[in-house]
């Protein structure tokens, strides 16, 4: 079953990092899987735990793209999702889905390479993790 398995993949991806690295990517035929939701987002602070939640109601993990701790245009918008995202770690561990489902990375604004290789990585991880048991069937 792992192996037919095609894990669905919601990427926030910041306008001042991860969005410009995810162009980067594409323009520069930088491969990652095919089929991941990239959606864009102001700054990574404005992803609230109920937009993680929902997005891995849908599907089997997500991905926050956040700019360096020490360059957020917004000053402190990715350090709020970095708490976000412990806090919400905490809660999948309580209904019983791994916390490696939902991961947060740092990324410059012109990096292309980590944007796809993290996201390969990635995908490679929730492949071997199976599918999301606490997804919606649908």
């Amino acid at each position: 079953m792992k192996r037919d398995f095609e894990p669905k993949i919601t990427a926030f991806c910041c306008e001042h990092s991860g969005l410009p690295s995810a162009d980067m990517a594409v323009e520069s035929e930088f491969v990652y899987p095919e089929g991941v939701n990239i959606i864009k987002i102001p700054c990574s602070g404005k992803v609230e735990a109920i937009h993680i939640m929902r997005a891995l109601e849908e599907g089997d993990g997500v991905a926050i793209f956040a700019c360096h701790k020490e360059a957020c245009q917004f000053l402190r918008g990715n350090l709020r999702t970095e708490a976000k995202v412990t806090y919400i770690s905490k809660i999948l561990r309580e209904i019983g889905i791994e916390k490696e489902r939902v991961q947060m990375y740092f990324l410059a604004p012109s990096n292309g390479v980590k944007f796809a290789r993290t996201l390969r990585v990635f995908y490679k991880n929730l492949k071997d993790l199976g599918p999301n048991a606490g997804r919606k069937e649908l």
